[in-house]
């Protein structure tokens, strides 16, 4: 990225990124500069691929490539192969996780898809889903419902991580991630 100047010769506070030939204030450059809001979904997003990059002992492309735009999320995981991620904090009213718009998953190169379901305050994580791409390829999005009211709902349950012990220690991680967030304000 690129300062972006006006005619005068004087940096307009935004961002011009040569990649995705965008000038605003983009996610790009804000990534780079570090001048996320701390409540961004981009900023939200970056805790959940930190968090799927310590607890599965892989890289951010992201990071690495500098390229925020890039298709892929993550070096290959030995077991899961490529990953993506994505985050959702839990809805009291609807009492389910929103993930929408798997649309854009569609075309990306990736084997699994990792997603955390938070508490509704993004504090602890409830729930790990690992949804292969032929099921993610079948939706526009997943909802996942806490309590399941209707026999035969709930398809996502075999993609749920159950062991105790993951969500401990993945919750462990993710504590930290955030007690890092908190401090950076």
């Amino acid at each position: 990225a690129s300062r972006e100047f006006d005619k005068k010769g004087d940096w307009t506070g935004k961002w011009f990124c040569r990649k995705c030939n965008r000038r605003e204030t983009l996610k790009c450059g804000n990534r780079r500069s570090g001048n996320l809001s701390p409540n961004s979904s981009h900023k939200i997003g970056d805790i959940f691929e930190e968090l799927t990059c310590k607890w599965r002992g892989v890289n951010n492309l992201n990071i690495d490539d500098d390229n925020y735009i890039s298709p892929i999320d993550h070096s290959r995981d030995p077991e899961l192969g490529i990953i993506q991620t994505k985050g959702a904090l839990y809805n009291d009213t609807n009492r389910c996780w929103s993930f929408g718009n798997f649309h854009r998953e569609w075309k990306k190169n990736f084997d699994n898809i990792i997603c955390y379901c938070t508490d509704k305050y993004g504090k602890n994580i409830e729930r790990i889903y690992i949804f292969p791409k032929d099921e993610i390829i079948k939706r526009g999005g997943v909802t996942i419902f806490k309590y399941l009211y209707y026999k035969g709902c709930g398809w996502y349950e075999q993609y749920r991580v159950k062991d105790d012990n993951v969500i401990k220690q993945v919750n462990e991680m993710f504590h930290k991630k955030l007690k890092k967030k908190k401090n950076k304000r």
